[in-house]
């Protein structure tokens, strides 16, 4: 018996498990020549402001792994370093959302080891808003009168989506600029996807 748990054992230790394709671990060490940055991309996390002012880096950082989600469905030869490890990556390197305005992107290439870099920002702006309402009256006899009401409001928002892509020679190989079509709140989503489908690293 023991023979076989042995044999079990020694079987189960040399499988191996294959790595997930097109997505960067998230240890490991930084590519530093640019064959090894070579078809590799990080998303920075967006910037996201309400009436012009910044929203929470929670929301910011659910964008980022939004736009992380999209380009990863099809990423083709393209892989993508972990919203994770890039955060983690600037933070060990003392960069913050603040102070990227002082990095040049191909500076940021070669900390984070790619080739190339995404960033964005969503803009929403209060517009109009739209209140709803219903009143019933009910008249069955003069002490049994009932009456009900409702109102709803809706806020509406000019949303805006600014997205660029940039290669570690500083170059900008893709700047777009989209208004959301709908009114609301999450209508970023579907202008994220627009640009990040026609975008040159997203495989159609």
């Amino acid at each position: 018996m023991n023979r076989f748990f042995a044999f079990v054992i020694s079987m189960l230790s040399t499988v191996t498990v294959p790595a997930q394709n097109n997505v960067q671990d998230t240890a490991g060490p930084v590519a530093t020549t640019v064959e090894d940055r070579r078809n590799k991309v990080a998303i920075l996390p967006f910037t996201f402001l309400k009436d012009g002012e910044p929203a929470s880096e929670e929301a910011s950082m659910e964008i980022q792994n939004e736009c992380f989600a999209l380009f990863t469905k099809r990423p083709g030869i393209y892989s993508f370093l972990p919203t994770r490890r890039t955060d983690v990556l600037l933070h060990k390197a003392g960069i913050t959302k603040a102070t990227l305005i002082n990095y040049t992107m191909d500076e940021l290439c070669k900390v984070l080891g790619v080739q190339y870099i995404v960033d964005g920002a969503v803009s929403l702006v209060k517009t109009s808003s739209t209140s709803y309402g219903n009143s019933n009256y009910n008249n069955k006899g003069d002490d049994n009168k009932q009456s009900s009401s409702y109102a709803t409001h809706t806020q509406n928002y000019q949303t805006t989506v600014d997205f660029k892509i940039y290669n570690d020679q500083g170059e900008t190989i893709y700047n777009q600029n989209r208004k959301a079509f709908w009114n609301m709140a999450d209508s970023y989503k579907d202008a994220l996807e627009y640009v990040v489908k026609r975008s040159p690293l997203y495989t159609k």
